[in-house]
């Protein structure tokens, strides 16, 4: 069980639209003209145009620059609503190829990250609904998109290039401002295949707590000619990733902590690697791949703060003893006259960990004190979370995600959420707020 007491004291992303450089509202969604479908009408089909443009295929070059027009996709035939997957190992390449003009229709969106992180963007969560149409003019692409709510169309334009973009153009273009040099435009990758065209777009990874950019990930948009309506697409390839091992550390991670400025390589992203040297993770050097102001990935290295490698004296001897004592009648001073010493500043905050669980509180008469027991870090998750709290880099089953503290602002904490990616653990991810 866990518990919490305050004995004395009381214990007290919206997307920004804007023109062509990212994105603008330009008025509520409309169904289609005769022979179209408004978005969400159920099954995925492929609309029919009455009209469509019937340009010749181009080729785009990657150095032409995009000629953002709204009116160009003003007023499209809604197709309907697409789920967004979640892709396994590294995004497909780019490929290029000549492209037909015209108006396109979005069949399926895959974001290539093992788990959402928390970065603004115009990329779609996993399991999410959208439905994006484009209008392609050989290296400029006009689009809308919306989601079920509220219904309003949002404007992009996309410039396209046969390349990978750099680190440093994907982090421009995460924090709003253009890549790749095309004006107003965002880089978009693109691969074409008769009537069929996919877009590769690239967001920033980022470690919000620490500040760092870890890499990037990718959304995968496939889309169709809007008039041909039984041609299915024709997905790439995916590389499978870099192999997963099933129970040693990330190989990618040095035997010892290594220096900050090593160079390293976050694909696929993220590359985290903590070491430590007590049982209870307590004292932990934590290293992140993250890239510098070029570019270039080196890893960026934490050493232990201030910390206790063993429980304090005045920790009672057991979690259960430490449940005792908090639940008195006098829980502060039961649990400051605990153990040998029974001293301490006022305010400072004493852990104590367990084979079965942690417990903190704070010094003072006016005291804070929590915990949880490994039972709690069972509840809801299966397989259940290890205990002790694992180090990142350790390997890890698919899609566990841990919290290790009885609940949010808890001074009962054994250390950061951990997030199982790409089978191994991670610091960096997103967890909903326990209340």
């Amino acid at each position: 069980m866990s518990g919490r007491g305050v004995s004395g004291l009381g214990l007290a992303v919206a997307l920004v639209c804007v023109a062509c450089g990212g994105k603008t509202d330009v008025g509520t969604a409309r169904s289609g003209p005769s022979g179209g479908r408004a978005a969400g009408s159920g099954r995925t089909t492929f609309v029919d145009a009455s009209t469509v443009d019937a340009a010749p295929s181009c080729a785009p070059d990657g150095g032409e620059h995009a000629t953002c027009d709204p009116s160009r996709i003003a007023d499209p035939p809604w197709g309907p609503f697409v789920t967004v997957a979640r892709g396994i190992g590294r995004p497909p390449a780019p490929t290029g190829g000549a492209i037909v003009p015209g108006l396109y229709q979005l069949i399926a969106e895959t974001l290539y990250v093992s788990v959402d992180p928390g970065t603004k963007g115009d990329w779609r969560p996993v399991g999410s609904s959208v439905v994006r149409m484009l209008r392609v003019d050989c290296s400029t692409v006009n689009e809308l998109a919306q989601d079920p709510n509220p219904r309003q169309a949002r404007y992009e334009c996309h410039s396209l290039t046969t390349r990978v973009p750099t680190m440093t153009e994907i982090i421009a273009a995460g924090a709003g401002a253009p890549a790749g040099g095309s004006g107003s435009a965002t880089v978009a990758a693109y691969s074409a295949h008769g009537h069929n065209l996919t877009l590769i777009r690239y967001w920033p990874y980022r470690d919000d707590v620490r500040s760092l950019y870890l890499g990037s990930f990718a959304s995968v948009e496939e889309y169709v000619f809007y008039s041909v309506h039984s041609v299915a697409p024709s997905p790439l390839p995916a590389d499978a990733g870099i192999a997963i091992a099933p129970s040693g550390r990330d190989p990618r991670c040095p035997p010892t902590p290594p220096a900050s400025g090593d160079p390293c390589d976050p694909d696929p992203v993220p590359l985290e690697c903590e070491y430590a040297d007590d049982p209870w993770h307590r004292c932990t050097t934590f290293a992140a791949c993250a890239a510098d102001a070029n570019g270039t990935f080196q890893f960026r290295v934490d050493a232990p703060a201030r910390c206790t490698a063993t429980n304090p004296p005045e920790c009672p001897p057991s979690l259960a003893a430490f449940e005792t004592l908090a639940s008195g009648a006098n829980s502060c001073g039961s649990l400051n006259g605990a153990g040998d010493a029974g001293t301490g500043a006022v305010g400072d905050i004493v852990s104590c960990f367990y084979s079965d669980g942690m417990g903190a509180w704070t010094h003072g008469n006016q005291c804070d004190y929590d915990w949880f027991s490994v039972t709690d870090l069972a509840s809801g998750t299966s397989p259940p979370c290890p205990w002790p709290r694992p180090l990142a880099g350790d390997p890890c089953p698919a899609g566990l995600k841990c919290r290790y503290t009885a609940r949010v602002f808890s001074i009962a904490r054994a250390g950061p959420d951990m997030f199982c990616q790409n089978g191994f653990w991670s610091q960096s991810g997103a967890i909903p707020p326990v209340p």
